[in-house]
């Protein structure tokens, strides 16, 4: 008898756990995507925030652009309101800016659904480091 309720327990969490990890796929697959792109071309940099989402959404966004150096000093904070249809990506804002993104403090968040994203900030599609 004991053998059949350890059997019975152990395939109870092997449903148990395949269910989280489904559910887990599910959640992780309906979050929206963002990113603050920073490409540097011709002595600028192009500064775009993205959002992508598998699901309709709407909410508001903050980008901030700050700057300290010899090529002079910037302060930017742009906020808004969206609304992306399903599966679209839209660029929520655009900049064009003078000298390297490196030197840039940039950071691009999201509020959605009660959720608040800090997007991640890309320099030429890798990931900036956190200083």
């Amino acid at each position: 008898m004991s053998r059949l309720l350890l059997a019975l327990a152990g395939s109870v969490a092997v449903i148990a756990a395949a269910g989280s990890a489904h559910l887990a796929a599910d959640t992780q697959a309906a979050l929206p995507g963002c990113r603050l792109a920073l490409d540097e071309r011709g002595g600028a940099v192009h500064v775009h925030a993205v959002i992508e989402s598998p699901t309709p959404m709407h909410g508001t966004y903050e980008m901030r652009l700050t700057r300290n150096a010899a090529a002079g000093s910037i302060d930017l904070s742009q906020s808004g309101a969206f609304s992306i249809k399903a599966g679209a990506r839209t660029v929520l804002n655009e900049a064009t800016l003078n000298g390297r993104a490196r030197d840039l403090d940039a950071g691009l968040t999201m509020k959605t659904g009660g959720l608040t994203l800090r997007c991640p900030v890309l320099i030429n599609g890798t990931p900036k480091e956190e200083t």
